[in-house]
């Protein structure tokens, strides 16, 4: 029966497929309220949503820059969602620093809210200094990946191979900094496109998803073998022309590239703080969509602006389907790319560019707000999902969710 399957779909020419009937039903299941409550449970999901709204009471009192951006204080040392879900703000523990009077009030606001406060060494304007300094520079070749690690007030450094002369490499060539500690790397890092383009029978042996759909039909987290395979983001318009967001990496998907009966690229970049590109499907006989593939519910249009460890989101791809996790680094570099956010999500090569969203805190996880689509990670497939911000390419390339 499955091979008359496949023979069917190569009869019917299908190059371009979206994400999957065949383990639809079982993916939903889990993905369910039920599961949800069984992953995150009750107590954890309750916290979260105060989390949540803490940190937008807090980060009302901190100023604006002229383009509308959060400044953060620098008596801020950081803020993050604890295992349980809720919210820690870390103010700097410096009894030299003199404080405004506005900024004396802030600090007595967040002193009377309802949440757990810490006292650190360091500010959170301190560690993203660090990672812009990381960002720039020349890196050794033992470099993985790095990102801020709010709950140690610290900057955590990935290296493979791991040992005290990599380590003073890169003490000695990029930054020194106290806050700085060192990990052992899983595997090489890397963005997570599979270069080659399969067959059918390749992709079903590999684990995945293929769907006898028509190619007209593009949905979040769906499946795109053209150069290679990788995964759709979300759709997005750019004045008047709609399309979809996917990865930047591909290298049959540079500037004008053309993806016979889908569209053509119209924005690209994979350096920066940026791995993405829009493909413009104007003209073609495309619907775009905001189902999510997989078995998924309708994606949410709202579009995430801060990123906070311990934050819950999922992930839809063409490797590893459905999953979710956690956010363990809001600010990370993977590969040659800054800015990311790295998670402790499963995903492998095949996922790049498929879409991230947050999970909302009551009901199925359906409809949470766009956070971004997949990057890469370390090896094949590991826990290490990161993302590029939704923010971040709609800023680049003037897109706008709809």
């Amino acid at each position: 029966m499955l091979k008359k399957a496949i023979g069917l779909m190569l009869l019917l020419g299908l190059t371009f497929a979206i994400a999957t009937t065949l383990l639809a039903s079982e993916n939903f299941d889990m993905f369910s309220e039920e599961y949800s409550i069984s992953e995150f449970d009750e107590d954890f999901l309750r916290n979260l949503g105060q989390a949540r709204q803490n940190d937008a009471n807090i980060m009302a009192l901190f100023p604006k820059n002229r383009l509308g951006e959060t400044m953060y204080p620098d008596f801020i040392g950081g803020i993050y969602y604890n295992s349980e879900g809720n919210l820690v703000l870390q103010l700097v523990n410096n009894n030299h620093q003199t404080l405004l009077e506005d900024e004396n009030l802030v600090v007595s606001q967040l002193r009377s809210m309802d949440i757990i406060i810490e006292y650190v060494d360091f500010s959170y304007n301190y560690l993203n200094y660090l990672m812009d300094i990381i960002g720039e520079a020349s890196r050794p070749e033992s470099f993985q990946w790095a990102g801020t690690d709010p709950a140690g007030n610290g900057v955590v450094i990935g290296l493979l191979p791991y040992n005290e002369t990599e380590i003073s490499r890169f003490l000695n060539e990029v930054v020194y900094s106290p806050v700085i500690t060192f990990v052992e790397a899983e595997a090489p890092s890397q963005i997570w496109i599979l270069p080659e383009t399969y067959s059918l029978e390749e992709l079903l042996e590999m684990g995945v998803s293929i769907s006898p759909t028509n190619q007209s039909t593009i949905n979040p987290g769906g499946t795109l073998n053209f150069g290679g395979l990788f995964s759709l983001g979300y759709r997005a318009r750019v004045g008047n022309r709609e399309g979809f967001i996917t990865t930047g990496h591909n290298p049959s998907l540079g500037m004008n590239a053309f993806i016979p009966g889908v569209g053509t690229v119209r924005e690209h970049s994979n350096h920066g703080s940026v791995d993405a590109a829009f493909v413009d499907t104007t003209g073609h006989n495309v619907t775009l969509t905001n189902n999510i593939a997989h078995g998924g519910g309708p994606l949410g249009t709202a579009t995430i602006t801060v990123f906070r460890q311990g934050d819950a989101f999922a992930k839809a791809g063409a490797r590893t389907q459905l999953t979710r996790g956690t956010v363990t680094n809001p600010n990370a570099i993977l590969d040659q790319i800054t800015g990311q956010v790295r998670t402790n999500a499963r995903g492998g090569r095949g996922d790049s560019g498929g879409i991230v969203f947050a999970i909302p805190v009551v009901g199925p996880i359906w409809g949470g707000a766009t956070a971004g689509i997949v990057a890469g990670g370390e090896g094949d497939i590991s826990y290490t999902m990161t993302f590029t911000r939704a923010t971040s390419i709609d800023g680049r390339f003037q897109t706008r969710r709809y």
